[in-house]
C-alpha cells in the first residue's frame, strides 16, 4: 500500500487506485475517505513547499541587492553632508544679502529716497546657490 504512496505518480492519478483497493462496507468507505483526504493534504504541502521555494528565491535575490543599496545609501549620506556644509558655509553670504536688501528698503521707507539700487534677495539667494553647485559636483 505504501508503495503506491511513493511511486512517483501525482496523488491524484493515485487515489482511484488506492480507494479501489479497499473491499466494500461502511469501514472501507471511512479508509477511502481518509486516503482521499491524506491525498488532499499532501498536495496542499506541495503547495506549500512550492510557494516556499519562490519566497526563498526572492529572498535571496533582495539579499544579492542589498550590498548595492548599502553603497547608494553610503553616497546619498556623503552627499547629504557637502549639502549640508555648503549650506553653512552659504549661511553667512545669504544672512548678509538678506540684511542689506531689509537696509536698503529701510532706508527708502524712511527717507524716501534711493542712494543706490537696493540688492535684490532673490538674487542673492540664486547667486550663493550657483557658487554653492560646483562645489557639490555639478556643472553650470
Amino acid at each position: 500500500m505504501l508503495d503506491l504512496l511513493d511511486s512517483g505518480e501525482a496523488p491524484e492519478e493515485q487515489l482511484p487506485t488506492l480507494t479501489s483497493a479497499f473491499p466494500a462496507g461502511s469501514h472501507a468507505r471511512g479508509l477511502r475517505a481518509q486516503v482521499a483526504n491524506l491525498g488532499q493534504i499532501q498536495l496542499d504541502l506541495l503547495s506549500e513547499q512550492a510557494r516556499a521555494l519562490a519566497t526563498i528565491g526572492e529572498w535571496k535575490r533582495l539579499q544579492a541587492q542589498l550590498p548595492a543599496v548599502r553603497e547608494e545609501l553610503r553616497w546619498l549620506m556623503d552627499i547629504r553632508g557637502q549639502a549640508q556644509s555648503e549650506r553653512v558655509l552659504a549661511q553667512p553670504e545669504l544672512s548678509d544679502a538678506i540684511n542689506r536688501a531689509s537696509q536698503a528698503h529701510g532706508d527708502v521707507s524712511t527717507t524716501g529716497s534711493v542712494g543706490s539700487k537696493a540688492p535684490d534677495p532673490k538674487q542673492a539667494i540664486a547667486a550663493t546657490a550657483q557658487k554653492a553647485l560646483p562645489k557639490l559636483g555639478y556643472e553650470i
